[in-house]
């Protein structure tokens, strides 16, 4: 039985809540590039230096020029003058950052009361109609799962299904467990609430066992779909699709297996990487 911490995200076994499962959330942010302090301390003196420098997208040498050359630039001004400009640039930042994430706690918290509003919903997968469970009940901060198992749930909508496998948790936005198939099947749809919502990142690729992969939001979603799918897997479902939905607009997934495969070969033994076994298997 899995206890989820609202305020926090965090997740715990009820019969031992002072353990803490990794989150899937926390998982994907580990490996985003986007999350590191060096990655921040550039884009930050890029901004500084985009309002200083006259004429600084026409002059600077590439799209997105080395941090080499943007300190060059920054000592024609008083080092005060910059530190002041990026904590500036790095408040607003965080403002709307803080906003952007109320923003999505609510608009998901509205869904998933939508959803358990009616007793039945229409797949966007197959069209059919399935009935709803409500998968959870709200104990003050925490929310605490139904389901004591994940093998043989009914075909229906599981509307924010916690899933766990070994001890890792995740929420996934709605699982669907279809009709009318001979092997338990699954889709799954996610829910985004990002104004920008990216679906390239030219610029920023994740790190191993994904540095494959850009660093976009549509491939964050994928990651996050896939871990959900590839727990199912384990309680002998099969994963038939997967779709992200941000406000009106459906973007269908792929499902990066390998990917998460190759996240738990690295997390079991830290010398291998996707990479790796991509080499492995190219001189098999």
């Amino acid at each position: 039985m899995i206890l989820l911490t609202k305020s926090n995200h965090s997740y715990h076994r009820l019969n031992d809540p002072s353990f803490s499962l990794s989150s899937v959330t926390q998982l994907i942010k580990s490996k985003q590039k986007t999350n590191d302090q060096s990655y921040w301390d550039y884009w930050l003196l890029y901004k500084a230096l985009q309002k200083l420098v006259p004429d600084f997208n026409r002059i600077k040498p590439f799209a997105q020029p080395p941090l080499a050359w943007m300190l060059e630039q920054a000592k024609a001004f008083p080092k005060d003058l910059i530190e002041n400009l990026t904590a500036e640039i790095k408040a607003n930042w965080k403002q709307t950052g803080e906003q952007a994430s109320e923003f999505g706690t609510e608009e998901h918290a509205l869904q998933e009361q939508k959803s358990l509003e009616t007793e039945w919903k229409r797949s966007i997968f197959d069209t059919k109609v399935y009935k709803v469970f409500n998968t959870s009940e709200e104990i003050s901060d925490y929310k605490k799962l139904l389901i004591n198992s994940y093998e043989n749930l009914a075909p229906g909508l599981y509307p924010e299904l916690t899933l766990s496998w070994r001890d890792f948790a995740g929420t996934a936005d709605e699982v669907y467990v279809a009709q009318d198939t001979k092997v338990p099947t699954v889709d799954i749809l996610d829910f985004k609430f990002k104004k920008k919502f990216t679906v390239n990142n030219r610029f920023t690729n994740f790190k191993q066992p994904w540095t494959h992969l850009e660093e976009s939001d549509l491939n964050k979603a994928a990651l996050q779909i896939s871990f959900y799918a590839y727990f199912l897997e384990q309680y002998g479902y099969r994963f038939r699709s997967g779709t992200v939905k941000v406000f009106n607009k459906y973007y269908p997934v792929k499902y990066l297996k390998k990917e998460i495969e190759a996240f738990f070969n690295d997390f079991d033994s830290p010398s291998i990487s996707l990479d790796t076994l991509q080499d492995v298997e190219g001189h098999l």
